[in-house]
């Protein structure tokens, strides 16, 4: 996805330098893209959230029961919330250059 994503920014960025497409054209493609993150940004958050909960719950029946299993659980969790995290904050990033992109593209100045 990152690759993509990254792919994706080099394209528009280059199409905008350039004269082979016209503004319309540009914008409609750029926001399907951004719908397309948009989905994805969501999709993170929500599995984000469950992996987060899963392993809040798991640190507390690991504490409760001294269980070693459960916090071997906990760990795998943890660090896979971790992962989780960082790939949406990436995703929330790359929406934000999205946004100064269309920006870009319509002609607006902040």
């Amino acid at each position: 996805m990152k690759k993509y994503i990254r792919d994706y920014e080099k394209w528009i960025i280059k199409a905008l330098r350039g004269d082979e497409y016209s503004y319309e054209d540009l914008l409609y493609v750029h926001q399907l893209h951004i719908d397309y993150f948009r989905h994805e940004r969501l999709i993170h958050l929500l599995v984000t959230i469950f992996t987060s909960i899963l392993m809040l719950t798991s640190l507390y029946f690991s504490l409760k029961t001294g269980e070693i299993i459960i916090f071997i659980l906990f760990g795998i969790l943890f660090i896979t919330t971790i992962f989780y995290f960082l790939h949406y904050f990436f995703l929330e990033n790359t929406l934000l250059r999205m946004y100064k992109l269309t920006d870009k593209i319509l002609g607006i100045k902040f």
